[in-house]
C-alpha cells in the first residue's frame, strides 16, 4: 500500500542505528535456499487426534485443547473435507451490524449481519452503514454472473512483444480450455478476458 513521504523518513529516523545498510539488503534479500515444506509435524486423521500431535509438536497444552475443543472434535470430519493441513479451530468475537435492507433477485426484506473481528469500533462502522442503507430504502442486489477468477500475469519489455503475445495467445483459446479442464473435474473454463496495461498482459479466466 502507497505511504506517505513523511513517515518513510520517521520509520528510517527509528532503525536507522539498527543495522547498517549492508545489513539492511543482506536481511531483506531473497532467501532461496531453504526447503518448502511444513515442520516435521504428524498431522492428525481424525477428531480425537487433534491435540496430541500439536503437543508433541511444542505447542502449549493448553493453545492445543483451546484448537482441538470438543465441538471441534466432534465436527472434525468435515472440517478435514474442506481445509487442508487441518489443526484446529479458533474463537472470534462476534458483533451483530444491522439490520439491512435487502431488495434483491433473491434476497427480500431486513437481515441481521453478524461480524466476527478482533478490530475495534469495525462493527460500530458497518452497524451506522446498515441502517443508513436501509433508511434510504435498501441495498439492491441482483447476482448476474457466478464464478471463480484467476489472472495470470505475462510481462513483456514493450507493447510490441504484448502484442505478438496476444496474437499468438487468442486463437488458443479452446486449448487452454481443454488444459484447464484436464485438471480438475469440479470447473469449467467458460470464458477468457484480457487486459494490457504498458507491457504486462492479464489472462482473466
Amino acid at each position: 500500500m502507497a505511504e506517505s513521504v513523511k513517515k518513510v523518513r520517521a520509520w528510517l529516523a527509528r532503525h536507522a542505528d539498527d543495522f547498517s545498510p549492508e545489513e539492511w539488503q543482506s536481511r531483506l534479500a531473497p532467501d532461496i535456499g531453504r526447503p518448502r515444506k511444513l515442520p516435521p509435524l504428524a498431522l492428525p486423521r481424525s477428531g480425537s487426534d487433534l491435540i496430541q500431535p500439536l503437543i508433541s509438536a511444542g505447542v502449549d497444552p493448553e493453545l492445543a485443547a483451546e484448537l482441538g475443543d470438543a465441538v471441534t472434535r466432534e465436527q472434525a470430519s468435515a472440517y478435514f473435507a474442506n481445509i487442508e493441513n487441518f489443526i484446529g479451530t479458533v474463537k472470534l468475537p462476534v458483533g451483530l451490524a444491522g439490520p439491512l435492507r435487502m431488495r434483491g433477485s433473491a434476497a427480500q426484506g431486513d437481515y441481521v449481519v453478524p461480524l466476527a473481528t478482533h478490530e475495534a469500533a469495525l462493527v460500530a462502522s458497518y452497524h451506522r452503514g446498515t441502517l443508513a442503507i436501509s433508511e434510504a430504502g435498501g441495498c439492491t442486489a441482483a447476482v448476474l454472473n457466478e464464478g471463480v477468477s484467476r489472472v495470470p500475469c505475462f510481462v513483456f519489455a514493450n507493447l510490441r512483444e504484448a502484442a505478438a503475445f496476444l496474437a499468438w495467445a487468442v486463437p488458443l483459446e479452446d486449448e487452454f480450455r481443454r488444459v484447464a479442464e484436464a485438471t480438475t473435474r469440479h470447473g469449467k473454463l467458460s470464458e477468457l478476458k484480457l487486459t494490457v496495461e504498458g507491457g504486462n498482459v492479464y489472462l482473466h479466466c
